[in-house]
């Protein structure tokens, strides 16, 4: 039989097989190459994730059987990636029945082959997906999509289809409980960052985050005295005007932290600073993720938080990098100038608690300290023992 013709436009594109059985990886990969695409392997999900994460990938070829995790976890887990959201990805399993390839289809897989893999089909699956996610098609594509994702936005909004946890925060010198950081969890499974980003992207981020923001309020009860709750909301939010009533719910008492997670260029700063006034002296200032994007120091030095939090990402392994340790005695020190206190995220470890105490970080937040939960007994039993709160 006559082998697949090698083009230039598939020699530019990269694709991933992901398959334990040497020998079905190497046939699947020389199966590709004869049609002039670059191919890449991996024989687990370790493996693939490495690869995702060091080079551009076109299309991926997923096997379901892998020693370290199943292949639907591995794409479930890139469907919640921004980058790895619109990667086409072959799932090839030996299970041929209607619901097993509906299960996977629905969990985010673009196509479905079974084994043993016919070369000629698989090479024109492979060549139908990248064409369908060309530039060009995907340009014909996008009002469509956006169209779509602003559908999908609406039901979630209006179907409640997400549910409030809520994080402590805490006094690292006394283990005292301070505030309650409210996050949201989404039904469909998609990442936070990810669902609020497409939000944003149609039109619904706002609206988005006023629904998410009423239901963390009606579902966090009464506090106790002192314990603050800690609230994200964007600079378009601050913005928009619709804070003070969404607040309202709390009471004028009920201290509040609003966490600025807005990562974008802000325009005008004292624009911003009279919405942040406006809402009440119980209303307190938090920036979050310090040290990333345009939410670091312009946003501190322009607005004078009472609270900077500093991203997981200088935390983790705090007590044994030293480097880390001199950037967080900075920020402290600077913040503390400043007349604001730092929270340290992601603290997960005696030695990380005790080491971002020592740089002057008084506040933190982590699994060691309290995990995201919804307000069940453990909580309320938190809550009742911690002493007054100091937010």
């Amino acid at each position: 039989m006559c082998q697949p013709t090698p083009s230039a436009a598939a020699g530019s594109k990269t694709i991933l097989v992901v398959d334990d059985d040497e020998l079905v990886r190497r046939v699947l990969m020389r199966m590709l190459g004869r049609a002039g695409y670059q191919a890449r392997g991996a024989n687990s999900a370790a493996a693939a994730r490495r690869v995702l994460a060091s080079s551009p990938i076109d299309l991926v070829v997923l096997d379901l059987g892998l020693p370290d995790a199943s292949g639907a976890s591995v794409l479930a887990e890139l469907r919640t990636q921004p980058h790895g959201r619109l990667i086409p990805v072959i799932v090839v399993s030996g299970d041929a029945s209607v619901a097993h390839r509906v299960e996977l289809l629905t969990a985010g897989a673009s196509d479905f082959l079974v084994k043993p893999v016919d070369r000629h089909e698989f090479v024109a699956r492979v060549g139908l997906l990248l064409e369908s996610h060309s530039p060009e098609f995907g340009a014909e594509l996008s009002a469509g999509a956006d169209h779509s994702t602003h559908f999908a936005v609406r039901r979630i909004i209006d179907h409640d289809a997400f549910h409030p946890v809520y994080q402590p925060i805490v006094d690292l010198r006394d283990g005292d409980v301070v505030a309650l950081e409210a996050l949201t969890r989404f039904d469909n499974q998609v990442a936070p960052d990810v669902q609020f980003a497409e939000a944003r992207r149609v039109g619904l981020g706002v609206e988005l985050e006023v629904a998410t923001l009423a239901a963390a309020i009606r579902g966090v009860g009464p506090l106790p005295s002192g314990v603050a709750l800690s609230l994200n909301a964007s600079v378009a939010l601050v913005l928009d005007g619709a804070l003070p009533a969404v607040l309202a719910e709390l009471g004028p008492t009920q201290p509040i932290v609003l966490e600025l997670t807005e990562h974008d260029r802000v325009e005008s700063y004292p624009e911003v600073e009279a919405a942040l006034t406006a809402l009440g002296p119980n209303v307190s200032l938090a920036i979050d993720d310090a040290g990333s994007g345009y939410a670091s120091l312009a946003h501190v030095l322009a607005l004078r938080p009472r609270y900077v939090k500093v991203d997981r990402a200088w935390v983790h392994r705090i007590d044994l990098d030293p480097t880390l340790q001199t950037l967080l005695h900075g920020v402290c020190r600077f913040v503390e100038q400043l007349g604001g206190t730092v929270i340290a995220e992601g603290v997960e470890t005696e030695g990380e608690r005790q080491t971002v105490l020592d740089l002057g970080a008084t506040l933190g937040q982590g699994f060691l300290l309290g995990r995201p939960t919804t307000r069940s007994t453990d909580t309320s039993m938190a809550l009742a023992a911690s002493a007054p709160g100091r937010c």
